[in-house]
């Protein structure tokens, strides 16, 4: 009784299981034989994978087409044929008669590469497949909670986050500015700026036209509406610190504060530095920004395409 393999598709014959694979391997499916009796039936691409995969005895295929009906319309299979390939090909070499799936043993090699074949390794796509869907959705579940708290930019942040140590620290350093707003980012919810690549432009989240969007700023007129806002979430810091040893520093650290801004503004070499300090800072953020919005954002812009 011989035993061969036939491609569904173009009728390519060969006795060894190992050519059939290959020949389903290439990078381009072979084109169907419009004279194969095989092409009357309107096989999708799973059935016609597996039909390939599953010898011929006396011309006849070993399998009954109701046992694949599971497959109607699917290319599930095919999408994931290099790992089915590899899992054959260890079942060749190591003539394993163990269903590395599973876990069900079976007395031929023959008998597992069917059970592979038929069923086991589409479960087994399918529930990962329903797995990554789950995956996405608690995923896009915890970025809707984000979007909905996500703070307009001509808002002030939210700091609560920054424990009072912390502000003491940040009130006393010589690099409050840049270092408060790295620890601004670190709560989600002042996730409002998006920075190009290129550092010479961004995008805001703002009400425009009644309506809630990122909006276009160039990097130097953002990185002054920042300084702006960081300046005054300093100010209040200090102004609302109760700590007994601040009392005669907070006039002193306030001047230092305000010279800063006042330094910024009006020395060119400063402002330079720190527009290019504050923009990689807001790079640095840029996925994460780049996920909440796309929550936001109702149609398709040229947003991600920079």
């Amino acid at each position: 009784m011989e035993t061969k393999y036939e491609c569904i598709r173009c009728n390519y014959k060969s006795r060894i299981f190992k050519d059939i694979v290959r020949h389903w391997n290439r990078m381009h499916l072979c084109k169907k034989n419009q004279d194969n009796q095989n092409m009357l039936i309107n096989y999708s691409d799973d059935q016609s994978l597996i039909l390939s995969m599953i010898p011929l005895k006396d011309n006849k295929r070993i399998i009954n087409m109701e046992d694949l009906q599971y497959l109607d319309d699917s290319s599930m299979i095919l999408d994931n044929k290099k790992e089915l390939f590899e899992k054959m090909d260890e079942i060749e070499n190591k003539c394993s008669k163990q269903c590395q799936i599973c876990n069900k043993n079976f007395s031929k090699v023959f008998d597992l590469k069917m059970h592979l074949l038929n069923n086991c390794y589409y479960t087994h796509i399918n529930n990962k497949h329903k797995e990554k869907i789950k995956e996405l959705e608690i995923k896009d579940k915890i970025i809707e909670e984000k979007v909905k708290d996500l703070i307009l930019f001509d808002n002030d942040w939210d700091i609560s986050h920054i424990s009072k140590e912390k502000k003491i620290y940040i009130i006393t350093t010589n690099f409050m500015y840049t270092i408060l707003l790295e620890e601004v980012f670190i709560n989600e919810m002042n996730l409002n700026i998006i920075m190009n690549k290129n550092i010479l432009n961004g995008y805001i989240y703002v009400i425009e036209n009644e309506k809630k969007n990122f909006v276009e700023i160039q990097t130097e007129s953002l990185v002054i509406k920042i300084m702006s806002k960081l300046n005054k979430l300093l100010n209040d810091m200090v102004n609302n610190t109760d700590e007994d040893f601040m009392k005669e520093l907070k006039s002193i650290i306030l001047l230092k504060i305000n010279k800063k801004l006042n330094d910024f503004h009006n020395n060119e070499e400063i402002k330079n530095k720190v527009i290019t300090l504050m923009g990689n800072i807001c790079l640095k953020n840029r996925s994460r920004t780049i996920d909440i919005s796309k929550k936001l954002l109702e149609e398709e812009t040229n947003l991600y395409g920079y």
